[in-house]
């Protein structure tokens, strides 16, 4: 039965990585497109210019009331909330301690190969903040893990040996 909870979350922690990778960095791409990207660096003028400058996108969200509130929140709270699952299933599938360091460094190392990609794919901009929002999210996602199994102690359960 442990095996079976394992192979399950393994399926979902890759299957919501995948799922972030084609949001993220596939938007509305075929693979063809991605690779004639990779070597013909053709970028949309829209997405032309990085961010290297810690909080100065969150800064243009939250202050430029030009922008609509709905793209704000969706950007905003989208990068925290698209890496929640990180924080919670990596630790479930890593039992490496410390267990917030570990999903931290390993969340933020996701995040930063996202940001690599779109920029290298010619997909999207490099953005720091988006860096620092993704990262938020894990350890978020963390603190709910710790809380869910503080409660319901799913970790024992997964790693629990058959008892015969």
């Amino acid at each position: 039965m442990r095996t079976v909870t394992r192979g399950a979350l393994w399926v979902t922690f890759l299957a919501y990585l995948a799922v972030i990778v084609q949001l993220v960095v596939l938007k509305e791409m075929d693979a063809q497109s991605a690779v004639t990207n990779i070597f013909e660096r053709e970028r949309p003028s829209e997405w032309t210019t990085n961010n290297f400058t810690l909080f100065e996108t969150i800064r243009l969200y939250w202050n430029d009331s030009r922008i609509p509130w709905t793209v704000r929140l969706s950007n905003l709270a989208g990068n925290v909330i698209g890496f929640l699952p990180f924080g919670v299933l990596f630790p479930l599938l890593f039992r490496t301690k410390p267990y917030l360091l570990i999903t931290v460094i390993f969340g933020f190392l996701f995040s930063l190969g996202l940001e690599l990609a779109q920029w290298f794919m010619a997909v999207g901009s490099f953005d720091v903040d988006d860096l620092l929002l993704n990262t938020l999210g894990v350890l978020l996602g963390y603190v709910g893990f710790r809380i869910i199994n503080w409660l319901l102690p799913i970790r024992t359960y997964v790693y629990q040996q058959n008892k015969r």
